[in-house]
């Protein structure tokens, strides 16, 4: 019969995961037995001897023979589902999973019991888990799933802070300003708005943007080959 006992519990020590049961085996030992006989003899007896008695005296042989028994035995080892870490131990604190856990990525941390890692998941922690299908890993953006684990990141007009994305103030962290005139020092009023995610410029009146939407020209001239010319006959 196996005791259900996680512990054996001794006077002077406590041995985890190990148990105790009794077994019956066999036992051979040597007994002694005593066997009495008997001899018979005639002597004289009577007056002058002339009748003849009988008498018998007791003769005890002892002899050693060989028997066997069965006998209960308490014997102690391991639990089920555990098993020593070093031969040399007495205890057994090494859980035994038979289904294996993957070796980088969980570990046997009870019988037939794997812990996985953060990121990973499954009876023998080989599934990575999606972070991003669960309100998008919490990114604030954009969210990318990795063996594991997963990243977040921003799109562009955009910096990163952690799970946050933060707008981009284009107007004041570009230096020089994005916003210019075609001429300097013409009064183009060339002025930066910053938007989310992005910046639009706009110019004072009699002015406008060129097709790239960051330089004023005036309404008299042309844009051509990265030069701007009057639109005036020459003289």
């Amino acid at each position: 019969m196996t005791h259900p006992n996680v512990f054996v519990n001794l006077p002077w020590l406590v041995w985890r995961h190990v148990c105790s049961r009794y077994i019956t085996r066999t036992e051979s030992y040597y007994a002694v037995t005593a066997t009495v006989s008997y001899t018979y003899t005639t002597t004289s007896c009577g007056w002058f001897g002339w009748s003849r008695c009988g008498s018998s005296r007791p003769k005890t042989v002892y002899v050693k023979v060989q028997r066997t028994r069965q006998v209960s035995v308490k014997v102690i080892n391991c639990c089920s589902g555990w098993k020593k870490r070093y031969s040399s131990s007495r205890e057994c604190t090494e859980a035994i999973c038979s289904q294996g856990c993957h070796s980088s990525h969980g570990s046997c941390v009870a019988p037939n019991n794997c812990q996985c890692s953060t990121g990973w998941t499954g009876n023998t922690c080989v599934t990575d888990i999606n972070e991003c299908a669960v309100s998008n890993g919490g990114c604030d953006q954009q969210c990318t799933n990795t063996p594991g684990s997963y990243q977040c990141s921003c799109r562009l007009g955009y910096t990163q802070h952690g799970h946050t994305c933060r707008d981009i103030n284009e107007c004041q962290t570009l230096v020089p300003s994005p916003c210019s005139c075609g001429v300097p020092g013409e009064p183009c009023g060339a002025s930066c708005t910053n938007l989310v995610p992005s910046y639009v410029c706009t110019c004072a009146n009699g002015f406008q943007l060129r097709s790239g939407g960051t330089i004023c020209d005036g309404l008299n001239t042309r844009h051509q080959t990265g030069i701007v010319e009057s639109t005036k006959d020459k003289t």
